[in-house]
């Protein structure tokens, strides 16, 4: 079986890697965000409960050339569509498109659709019903320039990087995806004692607590929608759970922050998640505590009020070489500002905002 996964675009080798892990598959890069694999229905269920760095995995179905709605509907006919919708199963089509065409998204929905259904009744006879509020199953199509991507999503509408633990928020929030790309670029493991010193509401910390102690980042998650699909056996999910059961390491984390009340907001979050965390009200730019890693997400001037960032960093850095730490992950969008030697980077995308990953030895 063909599978696809989503992730950050530019943390594709560590959502790979990740996905090697998780179930011994060998991911390249499929095209920038998406990496493709081979794997089965267990695979399915694995990574949506356990993938700490992904976003969706997905069936592919069609992966070809198509520079026309023609091609688009012959390639998606093709597809023996009875194989994974039952009758009487609701349907739905998401269609993104990247490049210059002589048709829209909504076109592109219109063909993939119909083709869906002729196929299906092809087969079976039977005309299969389109909800385009609550499907039972999302076709996702995507035409990216010359190429066409057919694929069944087994994520659901909700992405995997909503964590249901973060019922506390702020303004400017790191992505637990990104978080959890993080912790793997610090290698943190069991035996590694993590500090996250600017930890707004705690979304790093969380994450190696959970990571730490094997335990899933959307172990709360009730509904997937591989759950809703014909080739993956009923009560996976719950027989995977119940053969995967958390390790007795006790994490090694400290969360601190300057801002009381995102410190009370990180300790909400961590009882949701039921991770073990030490909480600190704090400033990094005088201390550090003791810590074998430092991984955060350092303060945008763009969306918060530290101003100028310079004395800042500089502080912080003087505290973080003055720590017991060897290694700083950090998130920056101002990479330049960091007196310190970048060891690797990773640039990227976030939202509007153009950041780095900088992995420094101390």
């Amino acid at each position: 079986m063909d599978l696809l996964a989503t992730t950050t675009r530019g943390l594709e080798s560590i959502a790979a890697a990740e996905t090697d892990r998780l179930v011994g598959a060998s991911p390249h890069v499929h095209h920038p965000g998406w990496i493709a694999f081979e794997g089965d229905t267990e695979d399915i269920v694995t990574l949506n409960a356990r993938a700490r760095t992904l976003n969706r995995v997905l069936v592919s179905l069609v992966d070809q050339s198509a520079t026309t709605l023609d091609a688009i509907g012959d390639a998606t006919e093709s597809v023996p569509v009875a194989d994974y919708v039952d009758s009487g199963q609701s349907i739905a089509v998401e269609s993104t498109r990247i490049g210059t065409h002589e048709f829209g998204s909504p076109d592109v929905s219109d063909v993939v659709g119909q083709a869906i259904l002729d196929s299906h009744r092809r087969a079976t006879g039977d005309r299969l019903p389109v909800d385009l509020d609550d499907p039972d199953v999302v076709f996702r199509a995507v035409v990216r320039h010359d190429r066409f991507t057919l694929a069944i999503d087994t994520t659901g509408p909700v992405s995997l990087h909503r964590r249901p633990y973060r019922v506390r928020d702020h303004p400017a929030p790191v992505k637990p995806t990104i978080a959890a790309a993080m912790l793997d670029i610090a290698d943190a493991d069991a035996t590694t004692t993590v500090v996250d010193p600017f930890c707004g509401v705690g979304t790093v910390p969380i994450e190696a607590a959970l990571a730490a102690s094997g335990r899933s980042p959307n172990a709360a998650r009730e509904t997937f929608a591989f759950q809703s699909l014909p080739f993956v056996p009923d009560g996976a999910l719950v027989e995977y759970r119940a053969g995967h059961e958390s390790s007795d390491a006790e994490p090694m984390v400290v969360g601190a922050d300057s801002d009381r009340s995102c410190v009370r907001a990180a300790r909400e979050n961590a009882a949701v998640a039921d991770a073990s965390v030490e909480w600190l009200t704090a400033d990094a730019r005088s201390h550090v505590p003791a810590a074998d890693v430092v991984v955060t997400d350092l303060p945008f001037d763009i969306r918060t009020d530290h101003g100028d960032l310079r004395p800042l960093y500089r502080e912080f850095c003087a505290a973080v070489a003055d720590s017991a730490a060897d290694r700083l992950v950090a998130l920056t969008v101002r990479p330049d500002l960091l007196p310190l030697d970048i060891d690797r980077s990773y640039e990227f995308r976030d939202g509007r905002l153009d950041v780095t990953i900088a992995d420094i030895s101390l």
